[in-house]
């Protein structure tokens, strides 16, 4: 992080120094850094200029420089939150794929297990009637019909 920060304000003084240098935006292991030479790989050249003290509009180069930095920093907020929204995804659709799993060995149990029965309290068997069982089973093949399409 602390390195991130170093290669932003050396691009910063550059930007500030009042002539025109080249940056280069470089990816790296998913990081995205600031360097004044070529990184190799995924890299974008940046032509910085800074020769004027300030634009047509007014704009000095030190606030080209801040506004710049807070674009900076909006992207890579927009990143962040764009990586959580995808491992949520992630983790939802695992979670309703074992969903999808655990119904369908449900289902199997209902139809194949014999004769099935709950666990009392007192550690005895409370058996399932062929009507109750043949309801969960309509119930199961309904419910995968509808929700594990694709899984």
């Amino acid at each position: 992080m602390w390195q991130t920060w170093l290669n932003v304000v050396g691009v910063s003084l550059l930007l500030i120094s009042g002539t025109a240098h080249s940056a280069y935006r470089c990816i790296k292991d998913g990081q995205t850094y600031f360097s004044d030479r070529q990184c190799g790989g995924e890299q974008q050249k940046i032509t910085i200029r800074a020769d004027k003290p300030a634009t047509n509009d007014g704009e000095t180069s030190l606030q080209r420089t801040k506004r710049y930095l807070e674009a900076l920093a909006d992207e890579r907020a927009f990143e962040q939150k764009k990586k959580k929204v995808a491992a949520e995804h992630k983790q939802k659709l695992a979670k309703h794929k074992q969903s999808c799993t655990n119904a369908r060995i449900s289902l199997k149990t209902y139809q194949e297990g014999g004769r099935l029965y709950y666990k009392t309290d007192d550690g005895g068997r409370d058996y399932i009637d062929e009507e109750t069982r043949l309801d969960a089973i309509k119930k199961l093949q309904r419910d995968i019909k509808t929700k594990c399409r694709g899984t």
